[in-house]
């Protein structure tokens, strides 16, 4: 019925939007046996979709799977995720975060730089 992945990922952004997303996920390990490979969007769609239900690990996951699977986050879904990680006073977590990307060598740009300048700000304020 339907075998791209764009439309697997329209129909993963209508689940996550209607709040359902373990059924987005769902689709999203249906892609794999059908040889479809998921790209950034729909790796942000679920991404997004955790954090509108508040599910930061789910979030985590499938931002870990992303960078296994070979998919480069870009700054938006760094940023996207440490927001989440702030909302949520993971500010340790984010912390680690940051130091996993650059260890990969994922992130060298000056905007990454900016973003973990930020972290630590934020992480010494917390800690006062």
């Amino acid at each position: 019925m339907f075998d791209s992945m764009v439309t697997f990922t329209t129909l993963i952004n209508g689940y996550c939007k209607a709040g359902m997303v373990d059924d987005g996920v769902e689709l999203f390990c249906e892609m794999g046996p059908r040889g479809i490979v998921a790209n950034a969007i729909t790796y942000i769609t679920l991404i997004r979709g955790f954090g509108k239900v508040g599910n930061i690990n789910g979030a985590l996951d499938i931002f870990q799977e992303m960078i296994s699977s070979g998919v480069i986050p870009d700054t938006i879904t760094i940023r996207n995720m440490l927001t989440s990680l702030w909302s949520k006073e993971e500010l340790k977590r984010a912390v680690a975060m940051l130091e996993d990307l650059q260890m990969s060598m994922l992130c060298k740009s000056y905007v990454f730089f900016n973003i973990k300048k930020n972290v630590y700000m934020l992480l010494c304020v917390a800690s006062d």
